[in-house]
């Protein structure tokens, strides 16, 4: 489990569900998660969380509704009663517990698009539960008085969001991907222009590190090097 830590004291602790992550951030007396993984790994989060001494979460930030980042969103909503906050145009995949598939981005993914093309729908199901809507609008600050602002980042998919904290750190949810070494384009999504412009956007906050909901940490030179290969 990793950790990192703001000038302002604010903590975010990364749990790895095998293959998404978990980010539990807490500070000014407030505890938050962005993400909650794919729900067959629900006895595990519930594990780590109460290895960190969690007892209440105020508030769960999806960065977009598909099942491997709101999986157990609705075991929290009902175990510590959070408000599950997520874009309005992610909340009505969120109320079905069925999101749609963004199509595929490279070469391999659209080769995995095709021979996944007759999976069964079930297998990207996930239990639904009541969203609690953010603002539609490009900034939020959902704790007022933590250092947090929600943004929207679409790109992977049109009410993805990224959550920055303390203008130091950004959890960007699929906005990126920190699998492959210097490469932060994710396999599957929507918009790669937005995905760039998206980007641009998360530099702009002064962010240092970014923290996606794949891998590992991505640096602010690796992002502006993958905006200038990307851009026209």
């Amino acid at each position: 489990m990793n950790t990192w830590m703001t000038k302002n004291r604010i903590r975010i602790h990364r749990i790895i569900c095998l293959y998404a992550n978990v980010y539990v951030v807490t500070g000014h007396g407030h505890c938050f998660l962005v993400d909650t993984g794919p729900a067959a790994f629900q006895r595990f989060l519930a594990r780590q969380l109460r290895r960190l001494g969690i007892t209440r979460i105020h508030g769960v930030i999806l960065t977009h509704s598909h099942y491997d980042h709101a999986g157990n969103a609705a075991f929290l909503q009902e175990k510590f009663k959070s408000r599950i906050m997520v874009h309005p145009k992610e909340a009505e995949y969120l109320k079905k517990g069925l999101s749609s598939v963004p199509g595929g981005i490279t070469a391999f993914a659209r080769v995995m698009e095709r021979l996944a093309s007759g999976i069964e729908p079930k297998m990207l199901e996930f239990p639904p539960c009541a969203p609690d809507a953010l603002p539609a609008s490009e900034h939020h600050k959902p704790f007022y008085d933590m250092p947090v602002t929600v943004m929207a980042t679409p790109g992977h998919s049109p009410g993805s969001v990224s959550v920055v904290v303390d203008r130091e750190i950004a959890l960007t949810g699929d906005c990126m991907f920190g699998v492959i070494p210097k490469k932060i384009l994710p396999p599957f999504g929507d918009d790669v222009g937005q995905m760039v412009h998206s980007w641009k956007q998360l530099l702009a906050t002064g962010c240092h590190t970014f923290l996606p909901g794949h891998g590992f940490g991505v640096s602010r030179p690796t992002v502006e090097n993958n905006i200038t290969a990307l851009s026209p």
